[in-house]
């Protein structure tokens, strides 16, 4: 199984798997409301013979009442599976949303240096809601077209031999053609996907710097950057929707050769006497039944080869661990918590200036040998000028970052050794900005 699908099935059993019972209820109606569509044909066979050999106007009443309720019933059925398909993916890609919302946040901060907000929120809400489309649509589409096809297919052959052989013919076909061309624009959706991420990051930088950006007269600069990204989006998307053109023009010829097979059984068998004219419209019927879960498949691959880039990023987004590691989990001691820095050095790293870290050069330490204690229930100020470590130290006391020598001891526990949810719950700290519960910015 291909890498793109394992993880989309993945995906599906862990979010939709839980949720069986509407998923049985989808079934159900999308079952009832297959064997609706296969049905009305006949119906509509059986007008057509019985007009022709002069039926009364009562029987034929009869028979259009009847093909008037089943196709009002069938719309009813076809709506409801559509609510409870869209319910049912909205519900399950929420609980996705919330898990990876979690798993961020539980990240360490470099991760979230690294990544623009803009970036994450395009990763966790647009790649996301791909697939909470694509996992109803999938159920309700494409499962549902499959088994339409394939109930043409065994009605057709119950009808005239040649007659299914051809239909299966123009349906293997038409599949084969659609397989062929499903992973064509995978790639270049998922680039556009990547692309929009990058503007969107962009976007929410420089927006929360707009004070500094008037200030400076920057705002061209900012303009400018912003066109280039739109550019570069453009550019990706052209790519991915030619790849998609080629897919959707290929479906034509297959079209038409099938309309072209239906016309040609039909009057084969009709002037051979094998079938009534009501059963040649009724060939005709099964025809374009038989396109249009063909037409929605295809359509169904635009979703699928977003839906799949979507699951990549997801799937990559999961699979990054913190680099900070949980520890042996010893418990800190009850009360107020003395702290003790051992001889502490830390550095950011070589990518400190792309993290926005006050960092210096290269691997130049923030912080060099530093030792202090300070006991339970006592208070410490550290000033120093911009740059000089401040925020660092803290960010280490929080166990943000890990240091790069020494050691950091809450309540004679080594930081690294306590559990980390509990050391944030016994921590506070409070930054120069900060948001309030109406989730408006505060700066001090």
């Amino acid at each position: 199984m291909p890498t793109a699908t394992r993880r989309y099935v993945d995906l599906f059993a862990r979010y939709v798997g839980p949720r069986w019972p509407r998923a049985v209820l989808l079934g159900a109606l999308l079952l009832t409301s297959i064997g609706l569509q296969l049905a009305n044909p006949q119906l509509l066979r059986a007008f057509i013979d019985s007009a022709t050999h002069g039926a009364e106007i009562s029987a034929l009443a009869v028979i259009a009442i009847a093909f008037i309720a089943v196709a009002l019933v069938n719309q009813v059925l076809s709506a409801f599976a559509q609510y409870v398909g869209e319910d049912l993916g909205w519900t399950a890609t929420n609980a996705l949303r919330a898990d990876l919302v979690l798993h961020c946040l539980r990240l360490d901060l470099s991760f979230h240096k690294a990544r623009t907000p803009g970036e994450l929120i395009e990763r966790i809400d647009g790649d996301v809601t791909a697939l909470a489309s694509f996992f109803s649509r999938f159920i309700v589409n494409v499962l549902a077209n499959l088994v339409l096809l394939v109930g043409v297919l065994v009605v057709v052959a119950r009808e005239n031999v040649l007659a299914g052989m051809g239909f299966a013919v123009f349906a293997t076909l038409g599949l084969l053609l659609l397989g062929r061309m499903r992973s064509i624009a995978t790639h270049a959706w998922g680039v556009v996907r990547e692309t929009q991420a990058q503007m969107y990051g962009f976007l929410g930088e420089h927006l929360a710097g707009t004070e500094d950006i008037r200030s400076n007269g920057a705002e061209w600069h900012v303009l400018n950057g912003l066109s280039r990204h739109h550019r570069d989006w453009l550019a990706a998307r052209r790519r991915a929707m030619l790849r998609w053109a080629i897919v959707e023009s290929s479906t034509f010829v297959t079209f038409a050769a099938g309309h072209a097979m239906a016309f040609g059984i039909g009057g084969y068998l009709w002037l051979n006497g094998q079938i009534t004219i009501g059963t040649v419209y009724l060939l005709f019927y099964y025809v374009e039944q038989l396109r249009r879960p063909i037409e929605q498949l295809r359509r169904e691959l635009e979703e699928m080869q977003r839906a799949f880039a979507s699951v990549g990023r997801v799937d990559e987004m999961l699979r990054i661990t913190s680099r900070l590691p949980q520890g042996r989990g010893l418990p800190l001691p009850a009360g107020a918590i003395g702290v003790e820095l051992d001889a502490v050095s830390f550095t950011y790293g070589p990518d400190a200036k792309e993290q926005g870290e006050v960092a210096g050069e290269g691997n130049e330490l923030v912080l060099r040998d530093v030792s202090l204690a300070v006991a339970p229930g006592r208070t410490l100020g550290v000033l120093g000028r911009t740059g000089s470590g401040k925020t660092t130290l803290a960010r280490l006391l929080m166990r943000f970052y890990d240091p790069t020598a020494g050691t950091i001891r809450l309540g004679r526990v080594d930081a690294r050794d306590a559990d980390l949810d509990e050391l944030r719950s016994r921590a506070t700290l409070v930054s120069q900005a900060f948001f309030s519960s109406a989730g408006e910015r505060l700066l001090l």
